[in-house]
């Protein structure tokens, strides 16, 4: 049974050790007290109910602030009531038990620093003997069942004061308590109860130990925030108004408007052209275009309501007013349109399909009209596309516009 008893610590023991700096995990426990066995005992042999007396000594690792697991080894002397006949016994046992630390569960640093509270529970084997007795010489081994309570004062980081509270049930047990008559085959069984006062020593190169850390602790960890810092600069720079025109850096296309300067939604400085119209001056306002790269060379421009049939274009701007021919200069087939919103739009080409279509709206980008975008018009309406695409689908060629070059 030593050799059980041995082996067992030796095994718990290498499983419970183990410590890192941050937080001590480890404790030695120790207590002495009383005992008191329940049951069974032989007809005129009882226990006292508060009987001396009861050791223990054990070793307990905390995984984090709320749960660890110990081994213990316990001794009980048992001896006679005044009442009883005379026996004593020794009752041997090794226990593994898992710890719950109830005062961090139950949030005990809510009102209080110094007390805590441990519970705990498990299994182990234990043996009962009696050296003196005359006709039984073996030891009787069992195994056994384990449950307590033990609260905590806290005399400071590394020790602390303790009360333990546990209950053992036996099973197995061959033989009585007083050891002098076998138990019923059908019962054999066994219960023990335990009261012990003791110290615990926190071991461990830190300043706390689990039993008194209700928070669990949050380890460091090195977070790059130059990705985060980057982002939030371009936002900020993003709601800068660096050019004071109004609009801001993230949707400003023409960062460096001369201050003053009247700009469109994106930034961009519009033009501003003079015209005569029945002998009376009006500013008209568009979107600009870069004159220089469309040469010298003006278009004569058309209404577009004098093209009949279908046919595809691609608008070029949309004005406030009739603007001077020469914002269109290199542009071939300009045609204009007053648009139901006040507005004239401006498109080039009289084209038959959707290619020839995106092909010269790309040249046309390339000339500086960047807000250009293809369309369809039919008799003299603007249409969408996908209309266009249909009555093509439908009518055949015969609807288009007459003045589509073959």
């Amino acid at each position: 049974m030593y050799k059980i008893l041995l082996f067992s610590f030796f095994i718990s023991s290498t499983f419970l050790f183990g410590q890192d700096n941050a937080i001590n995990k480890l404790s030695i426990d120790g207590g002495i007290g009383l005992n008191n066995s329940i049951l069974h005992f032989s007809p005129g042999y009882s226990n006292s109910y508060f009987n001396p007396f009861n050791l223990n000594i054990g070793a307990r690792k905390m995984f984090n602030n709320k749960f660890g697991a110990k081994i213990d080894l316990g001794y009980d002397y048992l001896s006679e009531s005044g009442k009883s006949l005379k026996f004593n016994t020794h009752y041997v046992r090794a226990s593994f038990q898992g710890v719950a630390n109830l005062a961090t569960i139950l949030q005990f640093n809510t009102f209080t620093q110094k007390f805590g509270l441990l519970a705990h529970g498990g299994f182990g084997v234990s043996s009962l003997l009696a050296k003196n007795h005359q006709l039984i010489k073996q030891t009787d081994e069992m195994v056994h069942l384990i449950f307590g309570l033990t609260p905590q004062y806290k005399v400071n980081e590394k020790i602390a004061l303790n009360i333990d509270i546990s209950m053992i049930q036996n099973f197995k047990q061959h033989y009585t308590f007083d050891y002098h008559t076998l138990n019923p085959a059908n019962s054999r069984r066994g219960s023990l109860a335990n009261l012990t006062v003791g110290i615990s020593y926190k071991i461990g190169p830190a300043e706390r130990h689990y039993d008194w850390v209700f928070h669990e602790e949050i380890k460091d960890t090195v977070v790059d925030l130059k990705p985060i810092e980057d982002q939030v600069k371009v936002i900020e720079d993003g709601v800068k108004d660096d050019d004071k025109d109004g609009v801001l850096n993230l949707y400003d296309e023409e960062a460096n408007t001369p201050e003053g300067s009247k700009v469109d939604t994106k930034g961009r400085k519009v033009i501003e052209e003079v015209v005569n119209n029945d002998d009376s001056t009006k500013v008209i306002k568009g979107n600009p275009v870069d004159v220089t790269k469309l040469g010298d060379n003006s278009t004569e421009v058309q209404s577009i309501k004098e093209v009949d049939g279908l046919f595809f274009t691609v608008q070029v701007g949309a004005y406030n007013h009739v603007v001077k021919v020469e914002s269109h200069k290199k542009l071939k087939d300009v045609y204009q349109i007053k648009a139901p919103d006040g507005k004239t739009r401006y498109c080039t080409g009289v084209l038959a399909t959707e290619k020839e279509m995106f092909k010269l709206l790309n040249q046309v980008r390339a000339l500086g009209f960047s807000d250009a975008f293809p369309t369809a018009y039919y008799n003299g309406v603007r249409i969408p596309i996908y209309k266009a695409r249909q009555l093509l689908r439908k009518n055949g060629n015969s609807i288009l516009s007459p003045s589509i070059k073959k």
